[in-house]
């Protein structure tokens, strides 16, 4: 089998195809977090058989995702990553260059 050179790939391309994978993704995490709230609350009431437990699920929730955020950040801070939250870091969040 011979070897082909390789191919070059444009940079800009590759990076619309990026953030529009990346989009799709955030809102389908989204939408199946959403879901999960809500037939869980259901699930919730209907299991227990009292509507006290119905905001068990969003509690539970809320609590994964604070347990869960504490080490990643630890981690991206030993790993060398900044936060940055200023505006001027949005538009690099949508894919254009500042």
């Amino acid at each position: 089998m011979a070897l082909t050179s390789p191919m070059t790939l444009d940079p800009a391309a590759v990076q619309r195809r990026t953030v529009r994978l990346l989009s799709t993704a955030q809102l389908l995490s989204g939408v199946g977090n959403g879901a999960t709230l809500s037939i869980g609350s259901l699930l919730a009431v209907q299991l227990s058989g009292s509507s006290a437990w119905a905001g068990s699920v969003t509690t539970i929730l809320t609590l994964a995702g604070a347990v869960t955020a504490l080490p990643l950040a630890g981690l991206a801070e030993r790993r060398g990553a900044v936060p940055d939250s200023s505006p001027v870091s949005w538009p690099r969040c949508l894919g254009q260059s500042s």
